[in-house]
């Protein structure tokens, strides 16, 4: 099954226009992630679920700057990634280091597909997510 959004998508223009008009506050720092890992139709689904309240958006700057990866969450937090350098801004939640963080136990685990991908919420809301059978749980997500 495709990974669903919980909810109502935020509005993607005012997230995008308050963060151009706000500075980061995280140190930048170069990145080996790509932003695609939303779109991997088997990353995704561990992505999109586990960074709930976040949008994706890429556009080229009207200044002739290099073209941007956003990741936008309401509350005005904010990730840009530079696609020529690979250099990361971040202003709030850090929303890059989530992002690393879910691709790298994705990662870890040995990129499984989809299908092998199962997911496990108990009575406490913790996610557990497992692969292939709900015995081999692979990460857990307590958020």
């Amino acid at each position: 099954m495709p990974a669903r959004g919980h909810g109502t998508a935020p509005a993607v223009g005012p997230l995008l226009q308050a963060a151009l008009r706000t500075d980061p506050d995280h140190p930048p720092r170069t990145t080996a992630v790509p932003v695609e890992a939303f779109d991997d139709q088997h990353a995704g689904l561990v992505v999109a679920p586990r960074l709930r309240g976040v949008v994706r958006v890429r556009f080229m700057p009207s200044d002739g700057g290099a073209e941007q990866d956003w990741l936008l969450a309401a509350g005005g937090s904010w990730a840009c990634r530079d696609v020529d350098t690979n250099e990361v801004t971040q202003r709030g939640r850090p929303l890059w280091d989530e992002l690393e963080r879910v691709w790298t136990q994705w990662m870890a685990a040995g990129c499984p597909p989809r299908e092998r991908i199962g997911l496990t919420v108990t009575a406490t809301g913790e996610h557990q997510y497992w692969l292939g059978s709900a015995d081999h749980v692979a990460w857990r997500d307590t958020r």
